[in-house]
């Protein structure tokens, strides 16, 4: 059984990113960095995935891999992004297991919303050496709760990210159309079956909740069986079946819906908890992964270099990371999905 990891909001990073604060020492950027890796550690087991958020370079994030001590890898610096730009985690990176994936064949960043110098989704293509398939993983860090129109940022976040995955899992009218002909053609039934199997996973910090507009536009349920028979081709005509064929939009299985009860979540905003920290899955990841069970990580406190640091109040929430005492890790719980 391996691990899906979606680590929630923990900035790590030398400087803000608007310049607003001065520079964080090395000493204390080191701190932070084994104090999230021994977090990671507590998993027990190498997890498939990391997705991790507010990590601002590429060799912070492999430090954190590092520091975990599990063999995991950043897959930053594997290959160029595909638009030619410079990676540079920029926020968000993903961290795997170099004995299930073999480095990523295609990334790129996508950056939706220009409010702060981040971007918004990492768009990641790995071969699964397991199934003998490409994943594509999709690291998402939306729009910031902070600002009034930041709902609205997040709906059009939900629609970008839901054509990325229909990229993946359906074929466009351009795929379908026949230059000779000048006609649209649709594919066996086989043949659409298999594109619509093809595995995707989200991860990250959506600062919405599962049963928020931005993730009703992404078509995520908890009814496994909606996942199952998301696609739907029907009709006698070409036209017939590539209409119903179009009409047909990919469903996501969110296995967070579980925790919306709000005595349980990875963020803690007066007076419940919130789930902001999500892992999606398409039809042909549930296929692979299975029917995983979503929990927050709490380890409550972890060793490093022999002292207890508490990554827990006492109240329950998280412990933000203090500058001073060394003590905490992150204001969010990460989230896990453990896989059959």
């Amino acid at each position: 059984m391996q691990r899906l990891f979606a680590a929630g909001s923990s900035p790590l990073h030398a400087a803000l990113s608007d310049g607003s604060a001065p520079q964080l020492s090395a000493d204390t950027v080191e701190a932070k960095v084994a104090t999230l890796g021994a977090v990671l550690a507590t998993l027990g087991s190498r997890p498939a995935l990391v997705g991790l958020a507010e990590v601002e370079t590429a060799k912070l994030a492999a430090q954190v891999a590092a520091a975990s001590g599990l063999g995991i890898e950043c897959i930053e610096g594997a290959v160029d992004d595909e638009l030619g730009f410079d990676l540079e985690a920029l926020n968000i990176s993903l961290l795997y297991d170099p004995d299930r994936f073999d480095p990523p064949v295609r990334l790129r960043s996508h950056i939706i919303d220009r409010t702060f110098d981040n971007r918004d989704v990492l768009e990641v293509h790995l071969p699964d050496r397991t199934t003998g398939r490409e994943l594509c993983v999709l690291v998402n860090h939306w729009p910031s709760r902070l600002s009034l129109e930041s709902a609205d940022r997040r709906v059009a976040a939900g629609y970008y990210v839901r054509q990325l995955v229909a990229d993946v899992v359906r074929f466009s009218a351009r795929d379908l159309w026949d230059k000779d002909a000048k006609r649209l053609r649709v594919p066996p039934r086989k043949e659409l079956k298999e594109r619509a199997s093809s595995p995707v996973v989200l991860m990250g910090d959506f600062n919405d909740e599962p049963f928020d507009r931005s993730l009703d536009v992404l078509n995520s349920t908890p009814e496994r069986s909606e996942i199952e028979e998301d696609l739907k081709v029907s009709g006698r005509s070409v036209t017939a079946r590539y209409t119903s064929y179009a009409a047909s939009v990919p469903r996501l299985y969110n296995p967070t819906w579980e925790l919306c009860t709000g005595g349980l979540g990875t963020y803690y905003r007066s007076p419940r908890w919130r789930v902001y920290d999500q892992i999606l899955l398409s039809r042909g990841a549930l296929g692979d992964w299975g029917n995983g069970r979503a929990v927050p990580l709490r380890p409550g406190q972890v060793m490093v270099d022999g002292s207890t640091i508490s990554v827990e109040l006492p109240s329950g929430r998280p412990r933000p990371f203090d500058e001073n005492s060394r003590q905490g890790a992150s204001d969010h719980f990460p989230i896990v999905v453990s896989t059959s």
